[in-house]
């Protein structure tokens, strides 16, 4: 069996054939895991887009099936390039505009680019377009605004939206839609804090929103993309939910998800580490 970077070079060798400017980029993802990818340039070389291929090698999918795969996605990319770059730019040039875009993002990791620590973990930004498309705001770009990385966090908190259901309805939500969280009355006692659309939800816990209930929870790091709460009323063991926490990061979560491996305690007001 080829390795990743054989497999990404001979796919890049005859994407090569149909896209110009096409090359094997290896990119670090959370907690820093590599993902593998094939970046062409759209929108005359704008805006560069990376299809990564860690599923398809993984599930050894054929080299040609991967090619048609990535030239699909280069006609899609191309049709919103246009837009994504011109707006980018728009926003890099000028902050009061750039503003209402800048996301926090938790990570356990130390990044390589501005960040301000949180407890044992790490709040970076990006600039966020869409779920898909999101630029990381590095120096350069804190530099051409010329603003610091503690006035970025709190424009960044603001702009969180978070979202809490119970358990049972968050796995409802695969099927359809779960009602926001009222009252803290389910019969299983287990809450999740996330954003509306689910990805990299984790930092919804920075806007305090755990507060409005007006009681106390341990608070467990189911990934980058929400916590799992429990009313501390429910738990005998704390050490336990640390040993499940690590557990399922083990077995469950994937290295570049993982967010800490333990437990958290809210005591009404703040997180804590438990």
């Amino acid at each position: 069996k080829m390795t990743k970077r054989e497999y990404a070079e001979t796919i890049a060798a005859k994407v090569s054939s149909y896209i110009y400017g096409v090359t094997v980029k290896e990119t670090p993802k959370e907690n820093g895991v590599m993902y593998m990818g094939i970046m062409f340039p759209i929108n005359d070389g704008n805006v560069a887009h990376i299809f990564y291929i860690e599923d398809q090698y993984k599930n050894n999918v054929d080299v040609e099936e991967v090619v048609n795969q990535i030239l699909r996605t280069y006609s899609e990319a191309k049709n919103i390039g246009g837009i994504y770059a011109n707006c980018l730019m728009d926003l890099l040039n000028d902050f009061s505009k750039a503003k209402e875009y800048i996301q926090p993002r938790l990570t356990g990791t130390k990044p390589d680019i501005p960040n301000i620590p949180f407890l044992d973990l790490f709040v970076y930004f990006v600039i966020r377009l869409s779920p898909e498309a999101f630029v990381k705001v590095n120096q350069r770009i804190l530099d051409s605004w010329n603003i610091s990385v503690d006035k970025i966090y709190e424009i960044s908190k603001e702009n969180v939206k978070s979202k809490c259901v119970t358990m049972s309805d968050m796995l409802q939500e695969l099927i359809g839609e779960a009602p926001e969280v009222e009252t803290l009355d389910s019969p299983m006692p287990m809450y999740v804090l996330t954003n509306p659309e689910k990805t990299y939800g984790a930092a919804a816990i920075l806007k305090g929103e755990l507060a409005k209930y007006n009681q106390t929870f341990y608070v467990l790091p189911s990934s980058v993309h929400e916590w799992i709460f429990i009313p501390t009323n429910q738990v005998e063991d704390v050490t336990l939910l640390s040993e499940l926490v690590q557990e399922i990061n083990a077995t469950k979560v994937a290295p570049e998800d993982v967010l800490s491996n333990h437990a958290y305690f809210w005591n009404g007001t703040e997180l804590e580490i438990a």
